[in-house]
């Protein structure tokens, strides 16, 4: 089981009913805060992992089912950033029994806040340096979120991944994939400056 926690703009957009949790999940990423971040490119759902801040995000207007949307582009993602085939398995079956309901940390809305900043200048800016979602994605992995102690998504995720699969030895591909995705952020490196010049991060 997934939770989702919805901010109320996230809920009213997609009529979104809450529900009460009865149960915990055992999945690694098992509490995504979702928001809706408007931008000059239209809406885009946002989904945070809540421990993480691993990031997720999907136009509004590609949606008609919040779940598989979710599912459909986080396994992307996962297997982008080549996380276990275990974990990869585990996670598309938690989706199955997600449950809606409302958020509870404003911590975690705090970050999303932030995250949603990057979405707006990352939409402002996507066109002409010819970036797409996936390299969002990516490039929000290693970016910081929220107070210290400070790790960046990825790193905290890959964390989680040896805990859980003490006998996944990842050490080769935890650098090749971190390599790779910093060269990705390079390449959209001015926006995430002008960012942290308008609000002094």
């Amino acid at each position: 089981m997934l939770t989702f926690r919805c901010t109320k703009k996230a809920r009213d957009y997609f009529q979104i009913n809450p529900q009460e949790i009865n149960e915990s999940s055992t999945a690694i990423l098992n509490e995504w805060y979702l928001n809706i971040a408007p931008t000059v490119l239209g809406n885009f759902l946002l989904f945070v992992d809540a421990p993480t801040k691993l990031t997720v995000v999907v136009p509004c207007d590609a949606i008609t089912d919040v779940g598989a949307a979710f599912c459909r582009s986080a396994i992307a993602l996962y297997e982008r950033l080549e996380f276990p085939d275990e974990l990869i398995s585990d996670e598309a079956q938690q989706i199955v029994t997600a449950i809606y309901t409302k958020t509870k940390s404003r911590s975690v809305l705090g970050c999303m806040n932030d995250i949603a900043y990057h979405v707006q200048f990352w939409a402002e800016t996507a066109l002409d340096i010819g970036t797409t979602i996936e390299a969002l994605e990516e490039s929000l992995s290693l970016v910081l979120h929220g107070p210290a102690p400070y790790k960046y998504p990825l790193e905290t995720v890959w964390s989680q991944i040896a805990e859980r699969y003490p006998t996944y030895d990842n050490k080769v591909k935890v650098e090749r994939v971190t390599k790779r995705v910093w060269s990705e952020k390079e390449k959209i490196k001015p926006f995430f400056e002008d960012l942290s010049d308008d609000y002094g991060e």
